[in-house]
């Protein structure tokens, strides 16, 4: 079962409420839409945290900067440094490593893993 951060944590990474969650819902079986805005930039994760599945879409006014999907997201969690960074884990053979960051800037990364 993928291991995600809880509701609160998530809400207070985005700092946004999701779209897709009714009322009484659970989130963890929900598919969740986070949209962040800075300026001309806009951010939209969607997260199905029951599938471990997050699709990114990252745009500047009408420029495509990234569009992605990940399957078989397995741990998750948010990395507090200098600023805040979700982290998100791949249960591959040769695991993948997504890093989101969204405040203060945008920032989207993902390499090969070397944890295990």
């Amino acid at each position: 079962m993928p291991n995600f951060p809880n509701d609160g944590e998530l809400l207070a990474f985005f700092a946004v409420e999701p779209k897709g969650l009714a009322l009484g819902q659970d989130w963890f079986a929900s598919s969740l839409e986070f949209t962040v805005i800075h300026g001309e930039e806009i951010l939209v994760c969607k997260i199905l945290q029951s599938a471990g599945a997050v699709s990114i879409r990252w745009t500047n006014g009408e420029r495509e900067l990234v569009s992605a999907h990940f399957d078989g997201i397995e741990n998750a969690f948010i990395l507090e440094t200098n600023s805040e960074i979700l982290v998100m884990r791949t249960a591959e053979k040769h695991p993948l490593e997504v890093w989101l960051q969204v405040y203060p800037r945008i920032r989207i990364e993902w390499r090969r893993s070397t944890c295990q």
